[in-house]
């Protein structure tokens, strides 16, 4: 009698445990942009060959380089956000790239160990592209870890840095 109760009891839990987190692959994601293995590979390649041209560009102190792959993030003209690189000659634009490369340094410098984890390219409203790529990588220094999202834009035919956290 104990059993059938355990098991009635279990038969009408379940199915409202699992409706209550959106199924088992009944929800479809709509904001991903699917691609074949081998973009998407090839795409994640690039993106991370950007974050190291960006580690590089801040060992060596390379502003007028990085800002050619950062992108301008709308501080205060909201109309060109994400839409074109930073212009260096502005010097607001040429402090955010000096802060990029200052944080990128350090978190090389305290994580210098690195696991690609995770790439996706997302549909997004913020980037006349409407698209975002998002790497995520596992930055490790011994027992201390960091995950860290990168977001880059596909502006025309560059790719551009926007940020990370």
């Amino acid at each position: 009698m104990k059993y059938c109760l355990i098991v009635l009891l279990l038969s009408i839990c379940i199915p409202t445990i699992v409706k209550a987190q959106g199924g088992i692959g009944n929800m479809p994601r709509s904001d991903i942009v699917m691609l074949r293995q081998s973009v998407r590979d090839s795409l994640a390649d690039e993106v991370y060959a950007k974050i190291l041209d960006l580690k590089h560009y801040g060992e060596t102190g390379q502003t007028d380089s990085a800002s050619q792959i950062i992108a301008y993030n709308g501080q205060p003209n909201k109309a060109e956000k994400w839409a074109r690189p930073v212009n260096i000659q502005d010097s607001a634009e040429k402090a955010r790239v000096i802060t990029i490369l200052n944080k990128v340094n350090k978190l090389f410098n305290d994580y210098p160990d690195v696991h690609r984890e995770y790439y996706a390219v997302f549909k997004t409203k913020d980037a006349p592209s409407g698209q975002m790529y998002l790497y995520q990588i596992h930055h490790v220094n011994g027992n201390k870890q960091r995950m860290v999202s990168w977001v880059f834009y596909p502006i025309g035919d560059k790719l551009l840095f926007g940020d990370f956290n």
